[in-house]
């Protein structure tokens, strides 16, 4: 069954994009829609889990800090199991090799939004390409990482939060 909301709604609605009344009529359409659901809480997932590893990068650097990464999730308040743990670790090496292979564009318009929270005409800006192509990268990097990622082994099996201070 074809779902209900489309993947620029649904890209819009995670990103805080939405009016707040297209947001709330999208929620009752998700109450009844299985499928998007899914697919809204796989790609939270898994734009907290790139959150995260941007969170572990020390400013100016390409490679994430060498520390072992329960110190770095200690950091930001989480104190997960060794089981929990690994998990995690491996989410992110999926993670970042799936980034790897998407085309840059893509790739840097989940970052934008993942760390700097930036609204779609701000970042497009950035990127010096049009609102409406961002919005394409956006929904065509998502849909590349769920095909590669899915959403098993869901990201909220492990506890972790960062903190509000953390944010750039």
């Amino acid at each position: 069954m074809k779902s209900a909301v489309s993947e620029t709604e649904l890209n819009a609605y995670l990103d805080g994009q939405l009016p707040p009344g297209q947001a709330a009529r999208l929620e009752v359409l998700l109450a009844e829609d299985p499928d998007g659901s899914s697919r809204l809480k796989a790609m939270a997932e898994h734009k907290q889990l790139l959150r995260f590893v941007l969170t572990a990068l020390p400013n100016g650097e390409d490679e994430p800090r060498q520390q072992p990464l329960h110190t770095i999730l200690q950091t930001h308040g989480a104190a997960p199991t060794a089981a929990a743990t690994q998990s995690l670790t491996t989410r992110v090496r999926q993670l970042l090799a799936a980034l790897d292979r998407l085309p840059d564009r893509q790739c840097e318009a989940l970052v934008l939004l993942a760390f700097w929270n930036m609204k779609y005409g701000d970042a497009a800006r950035v990127l010096d390409i049009p609102p409406e192509a961002f919005l394409s990268h956006v929904v065509c990097g998502r849909k590349a990482l769920l095909r590669t990622l899915g959403s098993k082994d869901r990201v909220n099996s492990v506890k972790f939060q960062i903190v509000e201070g953390d944010q750039p």
